[in-house]
């Protein structure tokens, strides 16, 4: 995959995401957490290794196929938003 595609795959246009929990799956595969995150696969893995303050951990659904619960994922950027508007009040 050369780096155009990549970038084609991952973008919010390409993905009809919203953070609303009514157009969401209950769960999310790899590319729609990394779409609502705006991280990448790196940074995702080293958020959930965090001690103080871990992303929600995946589960499997198939040999090769790992999900995070929709409502985890949700409450976890709320919790980052709270915390940022906390600290510039």
């Amino acid at each position: 995959m050369n780096r155009n595609n990549a970038i084609q795959k991952h973008s919010p246009q390409n993905c009809s995401l919203s953070l609303s929990k009514e157009l969401l799956p209950p769960n999310l595969p790899i590319d729609h957490v990394l779409v609502l995150t705006t991280w990448c696969r790196s940074t995702l893995y080293l958020r959930m290794a965090d001690p103080k303050d871990p992303f929600p951990r995946q589960f499997k659904v198939g040999p090769r196929r790992v999900v995070w619960r929709r409502d985890e994922v949700l409450a976890y950027l709320n919790k980052q938003l709270d915390a940022r508007d906390a600290a510039t009040a």
